[in-house]
């Protein structure tokens, strides 16, 4: 069973992005003195994919000791995170991990507030239809900047975690994973004030890829000699998402949001989906020269994956608004 989730991994570290401006990749070593992991609910808790991967590498998952992620906060609150660590922890180690994954709250807070509001304001002044929203965006009529309080809150977001990186690469932090976002339409109810659930998979989608876009850039702007290893978070989502059965048992699968599996009924990742997670950011970090062999990783997922492994090959090529943007030396 576990070779459904290790073929999946492969094909994901096949196509994981290192950036780095340097001439050299920077090799981790065998083992992290240290793991440090900064971030919101979806890595605050002991059985999180972040508590797993620093576990792995012998360290403990602790509040303000390792653990200094903080439910319910923003890219705002990276300040606070850092500065609760520069208090209870001496200096910056560098042979330890930093892993940081943020944005789902700052994408919920635009999704409740800003956008409703723009988007009612654009196609009543235009006269146009949701439809027509997503039409534009497609051809290029329309960009984000149609949107100008969404983009200000996402521009924010990226440059908040652009300052963020530089802040701890500055002070010696060497190895830095930085997870990207999903769609947030996997994990948001149904928006009634647009026409259908396909326009709410597609405006989601963009603002979604729009912020992964905007991190991207904030850290290529503030921190561009930052040693950054990417771990495509969202791909993995849906690809869990989209082929449920494939990865998880039909008790994993009960009383999850949607029967996807992959959350649960407070829209937080279940234990069966962040151990899937926690293995494929081990493979990422410990891919051989960053290349595509995965190593065996001894996080037990047991009965975690489903019964069959499906014949075809998964088309796991993202399109191009939903790569990671800049110049990044691909893996291959």
């Amino acid at each position: 069973m576990k070779n459904k989730v290790k073929k999946l991994l492969m094909t994901l570290v096949a196509s994981s992005t290192l950036i780095t401006s340097g001439s050299t990749l920077a090799t981790p070593p065998q083992t992290f003195s240290n793991v440090f992991t900064f971030g919101d609910s979806f890595s605050t808790s002991a059985d999180s994919w972040a508590a797993l991967v620093t576990e792995h590498y012998g360290s403990k998952y602790v509040v303000n000791q390792t653990n200094f992620a903080i439910g319910g906060t923003t890219t705002n609150d990276l300040n606070t995170e850092l500065n609760n660590y520069k208090t209870n922890v001496r200096g910056f180690d560098q042979n330890a991990l930093y892993m940081m994954y943020m944005g789902g709250n700052d994408l919920a807070d635009i999704l409740e507030i800003e956008f409703p509001y723009e988007i009612n304001e654009l196609t009543r002044a235009r006269g146009i239809s949701d439809d027509d929203v997503v039409a534009g965006l497609q051809d290029g009529s329309l960009t984000l900047q149609d949107f100008p309080e969404v983009a200000e809150q996402i521009l924010n977001g990226g440059e908040n975690t652009g300052k963020f990186i530089k802040n701890i690469a500055d002070n010696g932090a060497k190895y830095i994973v930085v997870l990207n976002h999903f769609n947030e339409f996997y994990r948001q109810e149904e928006a009634f004030w647009l026409a259908n659930s396909e326009v709410q998979f597609f405006l989601y989608g963009f603002l979604s890829n729009s912020f992964n876009q905007a991190v991207d850039s904030g850290i290529n702007a503030f921190a561009p000699s930052a040693n950054i290893i990417y771990a495509d978070y969202a791909r993995l989502v849906k690809e869990l998402i989209t082929n449920p059965s494939s990865y998880f048992t039909a008790n994993e699968l009960s009383n999850t949001y949607r029967n996807q599996g992959i959350l649960d009924g407070t829209i937080h990742p279940t234990a069966a989906a962040h151990k899937i997670t926690a293995q494929y950011v081990l493979s990422v970090i410990e891919s051989p020269s960053r290349i595509a062999y995965v190593r065996e990783i001894p996080i037990a997922i047991g009965e975690n994956v489903a019964q069959n492994i499906r014949s075809k090959s998964y088309d796991l090529t993202m399109n191009e608004s939903e790569k990671f943007s800049g110049d990044k030396m691909a893996i291959t």
